[in-house]
């Protein structure tokens, strides 16, 4: 039986989604080394599929601007590794601790700098590229929204199992868990749910998108426009909203507040308001809903803390830690503290403001800014600095975090461009918009990363939805 190509590629597409799981697993669960990442065949499968589609067709696909950004922060990362690599390699003596305790080979600074400054960047550049094609092929969008809905759904309907198991004392130590278990309770009995990802934080932030998706598609009128019908729109979007509040996750709670404030910002000029009793049955409906909702986590903590803490003083504590960097100075001998990571990505800067310390070079250098830290967290395995943006900045200087800012800056700049064009996918392309622009400027403290799938699968998502009409292929290929 012969398939099309573009069916085929549908098919694989939809196994993609799900790299991002699958790749936890493989790391954290099996235990195996990080270039096992299931991303890898997923570029030679792709660039394979590739190669029998004709070239005006992948000409078609690429963003030409896009591609040439994306070269210019290549070529910012190879200056910086040149400029560093001798720098970063005679500091290397003081980083033997680190790599006897984690990896002799990957965390040496030479390879840990290819690693991240070359190796990762090209293997993502050419996974973009891969996904814009595949994009722009018909039916493309649709079915990676189906199917990234499909997994949301699949990890709320385990983290709903984990707080049922969390009372009832069932095995509830996630398969994920990157933690072994810990760090996922908010007190007593009550669980911080992460789902099948590795930690409630990254749970959230890859809810938060879907979540706006799914804000979208309540208001979606033509039935042809919907990925599902409106009853399970309205389920499937109650369950993620309740999951993303079981996270207690600060993006979780600033993504269900800014989420309606700025649809209505976008939207005003469509806003129709018309008091009807159909509107006033669904608004008493969503109010008993909250209310409820409200009223049950209230009573759930009560009875599991036993104690005096207070929900809202511990999310606005939360909240302000995950959007400002800053910790209490009650953690600050603590090198894990954001305080302290914030604190050496910053200093490095000011010392490599133009090229940058080198790509990778935080974890290297970080005991030399953060020698105030207590000396039993000195033999920690892992502590580098995790706001990406502080990050890009002190590893590659200004000229590389120049393009970076450009390159997050290039959907939302399409966005405004084409604003005006009518298009028939236009709540979709709001939710996403909203979507991402919560997903780079809140998630980055801590789970955001330029190197991971989820990014460039949003990234991709809104560029092509916002420039469907000019890269859009509707030509059926064959094989």
């Amino acid at each position: 039986m012969i398939i099309s190509m573009e069916k085929f590629i549908n098919i694989f597409f939809s196994i993609s989604i799900f790299l991002l799981p699958i790749q936890t697993l493989l790391v954290l669960v099996l235990g195996l080394p990080a270039f096992a990442q299931i991303l890898y065949p997923f570029i030679l499968i792709g660039v394979i599929v590739c190669l029998f589609i004709p070239r005006k067709y992948i000409f078609t696909s690429i963003d030409k601007n896009f591609v040439f950004l994306f070269m210019l922060l290549l070529l910012s990362f190879l200056i910086s590794f040149v400029v560093n690599i001798d720098e970063v390699m005679s500091h290397g003596m003081d980083f033997t601790y680190y790599t006897k305790i984690y990896s002799s080979f990957w965390d040496r600074p030479d390879i840990r700098m290819f690693n991240w400054g070359l190796l990762r960047p090209t293997l993502f550049f050419i996974y973009s590229c891969i996904l814009l094609i595949f994009l722009n092929l018909k039916c493309g969008i649709k079915v990676m929204l189906k199917t990234l809905i499909i997994l949301a759904l699949l990890t709320s309907i385990y983290s709903i199992y984990q707080v049922i198991a969390a009372f009832f004392h069932l095995p509830f130590g996630s398969l994920f868990s990157g933690h072994g278990g810990n760090e996922i309770f908010l007190f007593g009995n009550l669980r911080r749910v992460e789902g099948i990802f590795y930690e409630p934080g990254p749970q959230a932030t890859f809810l938060s998108p879907i979540l706006c998706i799914m804000f979208s598609q309540l208001f979606e009128k033509a039935p042809y426009k919907r990925l599902f019908s409106k009853k399970w729109t309205i389920i499937n979007f109650l369950l993620i909203l309740i999951v993303s509040i079981l996270t207690f996750s600060p993006i979780a709670f600033l993504t269900i507040l800014i989420l309606p404030i700025m649809w209505m910002l976008i939207n005003y000029k469509d806003i129709k308001l018309k008091i009807t009793k159909k509107t006033i049955k669904y608004f008493c409906i969503a109010f008993i809903f909250i209310i409820v909702l409200v009223i049950s986590v209230a009573i759930l903590i009560k009875r599991t803390s036993g104690t005096d803490f207070s929900i809202v003083k511990y999310m606005i504590e939360k909240i302000a830690v995950s959007t400002t960097s800053f910790d209490s100075p009650l953690v600050y001998l603590n090198p894990d503290s954001r305080s302290v990571r914030a604190y050496v990505g910053m200093e490095l800067f000011k010392d490599h403001p133009i090229f940058g310390a080198g790509p990778g070079s935080s974890i290297t250098y970080f005991f030399k800014y953060a020698n105030f830290t207590s000396p039993r967290y000195i033999l920690r395995d892992q502590t580098a600095v995790i706001n990406t943006h502080i990050k890009m900045l002190c590893e590659f200087g200004l000229s590389g975090f120049f393009i970076y800012l450009i390159i997050l800056l290039y959907p939302i700049y399409c966005y405004i461009k084409r604003i005006k064009v009518k298009n028939t996918n236009r709540n979709l392309i709001n939710s996403l918009l909203i979507g991402y622009l919560i997903y780079i400027t809140i998630s980055f403290q801590s789970t955001f990363q330029i190197w991971m799938p989820y990014f460039w699968m949003i990234y991709t998502l809104l560029l092509i939805s916002t420039n469907r009409q000019k890269y859009y292929i509707v030509t059926n290929i064959k094989n």
